[in-house]
């Protein structure tokens, strides 16, 4: 993936506001280096115009899995808090997606009428 311009940035910016919304979070498989330059340029060109939340989406391995069954995304909080929660959780190879949800995993990914929305654990 390309590095994002302003002028990429100023189009995402747009698209934000026009579906009304005060931010997004930006993310990329296995690193988050293009959510962050989105969240700097929104900084340095946009007056920090919309919020940008930087992560990323991996897929860990599980027992003895290296490719990993599911996807896990992290999200980059302020004060070195991470948000992590489970992708496409209902992929068919995941048989017991309870037995591989921990303390570390923050929510889910849902699919509701073609719009996705994050469960949170509270």
């Amino acid at each position: 993936m390309s590095n994002p311009t302003p002028d990429i940035v100023r189009r995402i910016i747009s698209a934000v506001k026009a579906r009304g919304l005060d931010g997004i979070a930006v993310t990329e498989h296995y690193t988050a280096t293009y959510a962050c330059e989105v969240r700097d340029i929104v900084h340095r060109h946009f007056d920090d115009e919309i919020l940008i939340i930087p992560g990323k989406e991996n897929r860990p391995g599980l027992h003895g899995n290296r490719q990993g069954l599911f996807h896990l995304v992290e999200l980059y909080l302020p004060g070195n808090t991470v948000f992590r929660f489970i992708a496409h959780p209902g992929h068919p190879h995941i048989k017991d997606l309870g037995s591989h949800i921990d303390g570390n995993i923050h929510g889910l990914e849902l699919r509701t009428q073609g719009t996705m929305t994050t469960w949170m654990r509270r």
